[in-house]
């Protein structure tokens, strides 16, 4: 079948929930909360893809079968997201052709490379993004605490990092926790122009032994992550709850590798729960 596709509007948005809550009944939505950073562009470059059925008057909210977004990343690469498509127009041609509108935004920024998560089991989406050369390049487990009624003593001695060379030498020395770094299931790479962007949000924190990155990168109110840690992981774990929770905010996530056990037997020690296990697809252009 052959879709319109276009640029969402703001005016799109009940209509994008509806989809949303058909397609991923048991998933978070976020859509609504996303719309002023996806639509309207409010902290980054993209556009929220829409498919709409051909023979439906444009007044017509019903017109409107799937959506998915292209956004922009600090480091230039493309990163797909929030791909929903109404159970009844699956496997009819909408997921393609908002492909294909993604293929001509990744042209247009000039992308070095664009990447997408998906769940371990969703072999549709996986082998979609296949068709545009697309490979697997990771695996990530995600595990989270919620914070309420939790007690937490904060460590002394951390400050906020400034120094990017501090960082990169840091970052870059990273061992057995993927080749990126995560947030929100962003899954973005180890690089300078990434550096930056955390450095810019305040998000690197070290008391001269440890440093750890703490944050999000959209949705802040359902939790931060800590998203990468050198040192003594007590101490950065303690550090990170503590922060979150001052921030008034209900929970702290992690993911790492699923090849490392004994970071599972620590989470899950100190009452972390397992949420989701994705992959990460990626297109490298240059």
């Amino acid at each position: 079948m052959k879709y319109n596709v276009r640029a969402a509007t703001m005016a799109d948005v009940p209509r994008l929930r509806e989809i949303e809550m058909a397609a991923m009944p048991h998933s978070k939505w976020y859509s609504t909360e996303c719309a002023p950073l996806f639509i309207e562009q409010k902290g980054q470059q993209g556009e929220m893809i829409v498919a709409d059925l051909p023979d439906l008057p444009g007044g017509d909210p019903n017109k409107t079968i799937g959506m998915g977004q292209y956004s922009v990343m600090p480091d230039g690469s493309g990163w797909l997201e929030c791909l929903r498509i109404l159970p009844e127009y699956q496997r009819t041609g909408a997921g393609r052709q908002i492909y294909e509108r993604y293929q001509q935004l990744w042209n247009e920024t000039d992308a070095p490379h664009v990447a997408m998560f998906t769940g371990r089991k969703n072999v549709a989406s996986k082998a979609l993004s296949e068709v545009y050369g697309f490979e697997y390049t990771g695996a990530y487990d995600e595990y989270s605490l919620p914070l309420d009624g939790l007690d937490a003593v904060c460590p002394e001695g951390f400050e906020r990092v400034t120094d990017l060379e501090t960082v990169a030498e840091t970052l870059d020395a990273r061992e057995g926790v993927g080749d990126h770094i995560a947030f929100n299931r962003t899954y973005l790479h180890y690089t300078e122009p990434i550096y930056r962007w955390l450095i810019e949000r305040g998000m690197v924190w070290s008391d001269g032994d440890n440093l750890l990155v703490l944050g999000a990168r959209m949705l802040e109110e359902r939790g931060w992550y800590l998203a990468f840690w050198k040192g003594d992981l007590d101490t950065c774990l303690d550090f990170a709850i503590a922060k979150t929770k001052e921030a008034g905010l209900p929970a702290l996530t992690v993911n790492f590798p699923p090849e490392r056990e004994d970071l599972v037997a620590y989470f899950e020690g100190k009452g972390f729960h397992y949420v989701y296990s994705n992959i990460v697809m990626e297109l490298k252009r240059r």
